[in-house]
């Protein structure tokens, strides 16, 4: 890896965003019947892995890392964007609850099998881009980070957008393809060869370990 100043940044690694009995991944069934079982299979058996080598060499080489979390800081997710907004008016219409969770709440939480460890910073945020709603770049620029290892879900919303938003603003982004997940596999890879063809680039988690060995 060129830049001797990476980080990596795991994106809503959170309960409800990545198991099939949320009220969130309740409601995508209800919508879109069959696209669940797929999603938390891939998450489950190729996305977490991914997600644990990348933390592995990060924290070997005593590299930043970042988590963060979406959530309301209200019970009735008034502080969320409109489109947040719309998707929880959805779920009361058609499974009585809301979508997106109190960041307090159980299931807003980041998974144990990705716990952050002492040191490492956890993100609040409200909206799908990192940067819009926490003070993500201020802790990039006070450790002199130049490149972000980007993963998690949703590949096409708040991973993408979150690449998307580090690249607008001068990093140097790279989207690992095998540490990212969305419910649609078509979603996922369009998103993917859009950031690789214009943003920045794209690698699967072993090829980004093996960049991070040249780290000093």
């Amino acid at each position: 890896m060129d830049s001797i100043h990476p980080a990596l940044i795991v994106v809503d690694m959170q309960h409800y965003f990545v198991e099939s009995e949320s009220t969130l991944m309740t409601l995508v069934e209800h919508l879109n019947p069959g696209a669940v079982v797929p999603y938390v299979q891939r998450v489950s058996e190729t996305v977490i892995p991914a997600i644990q080598r990348l933390l592995h060499e990060c924290r070997s080489r005593d590299l930043p890392v970042f988590f963060t979390r979406f959530g309301s800081r209200t019970t009735d997710g008034s502080d969320l964007p409109l489109w947040a907004r719309r998707i929880n008016e959805v779920g009361l219409a058609a499974i009585g609850q809301l979508a997106y969770p109190e960041i307090d709440d159980g299931a807003a939480a980041i998974i144990p099998a990705l716990s952050p460890e002492e040191g490492e910073i956890v993100l609040h945020k409200t909206t799908a881009g990192t940067l819009s709603s926490t003070d993500l770049e201020t802790q990039l620029r006070e450790r002199g980070v130049d490149k972000l290892i980007v993963c998690g879900v949703n590949t096409d919303v708040c991973v993408g957008q979150t690449a998307r938003e580090l690249s607008d603003r001068g990093y140097d982004v790279l989207m690992v393809e095998d540490g990212c997940a969305t419910l649609s596999p078509d979603a996922h890879r369009t998103t993917l060869e859009t950031f690789d063809m214009v943003f920045g680039r794209v690698l699967g988690a072993d090829a980004v370990v093996g960049e991070l060995k040249g780290v000093a």
